[in-house]
Parts: C-alpha cells; sequence; structure tokens
C-alpha cells in the first residue's frame, strides 16, 4: 500500500547568513562583504568584485546600512515575484549587528494541495534565485 502524502500551500524559507563587518576589517574588506551578499539578490553585481567595486549600486546599497545598529532592514519585499509560473516568492534582506540575514521564500501560488515531492522543486528554484551561492557564515 503505497500512500501519497499532499499539502496545502507548501513553503519554504530558505535564511543566508554573511559577515557584514569582521573585527579589524578595512574598508575595502567590508566593501567586498557588501558585494558578496548582495550579488546573492541583485543580478547587476553578480559579477566579480573588481568589476563591480565602483558600482553606484554597490554604494547606494551601502546607503541602507547603520553602523551601530542591531537591527536594520535592508530590503523589505515590496509584493511577491513570480519565481516560476506557479511558485511565487519574496526576498528579506537584514542587518543584524555585523550579520548579514537574506530570507528567501518560495511557495506555490494556489492553495489545492500539492505532493510533498513539490518541496524539492521549491527548493531548487529557490536556491536558483541566489545563484545557489552559500553563506559565509551559513
Amino acid at each position: 500500500m503505497n500512500q501519497q502524502y499532499n499539502l496545502i500551500y507548501p513553503t519554504i524559507d530558505l535564511f543566508v547568513y554573511d559577515l557584514q563587518q569582521g573585527l579589524g576589517q578595512t574598508d575595502e574588506q567590508v566593501n567586498q562583504n557588501r558585494h558578496y551578499f548582495w550579488r546573492k539578490i541583485k543580478a547587476d553585481l553578480n559579477k566579480d568584485y573588481e568589476k563591480v567595486k565602483d558600482d553606484d549600486l554597490l554604494k547606494q546599497l551601502a546607503t541602507l546600512e547603520k553602523a551601530q545598529a542591531d537591527y536594520v532592514e535592508l530590503l523589505v519585499p515590496e509584493k511577491q515575484e513570480n519565481f516560476q509560473p506557479d511558485i511565487a516568492g519574496y526576498y528579506y534582506a537584514l542587518q543584524l549587528g555585523d550579520t548579514y540575514v537574506l530570507q528567501v521564500d518560495g511557495g506555490v501560488t494556489d492553495h489545492l494541495e500539492k505532493p510533498v515531492s513539490r518541496f524539492q522543486d521549491i527548493k531548487q528554484n529557490i536556491e536558483s534565485r541566489i545563484n545557489h551561492q552559500k553563506g559565509k557564515i551559513g
């Protein structure tokens, strides 16, 4: 007896953690950390650091950060994005002290029952949204 399990509106959240500023790091190293984090979200920055280190977008993103703050929302989702025809999700980025945190959420767009195997599709889609990059911390 092979039973198929179904879920209603399956979603997956991926959390990625990167170092924003390490003890004793130079401004250049902090800027490299910033680039490493934002290249997961901003396709324009998904190049080698040397090619984008003077990019206006990277400088603009730096203005969102607060040096001594414990909690700063860097990117608040304005709306759901279509990841695939039937998968919707969003990015949510924070600065927690000296750490960048990225949450990528993805789930099916309808409330119909879906097989548990759909989790693998959603997971692969979410990972492709950040170009299969890992966080430096976790």
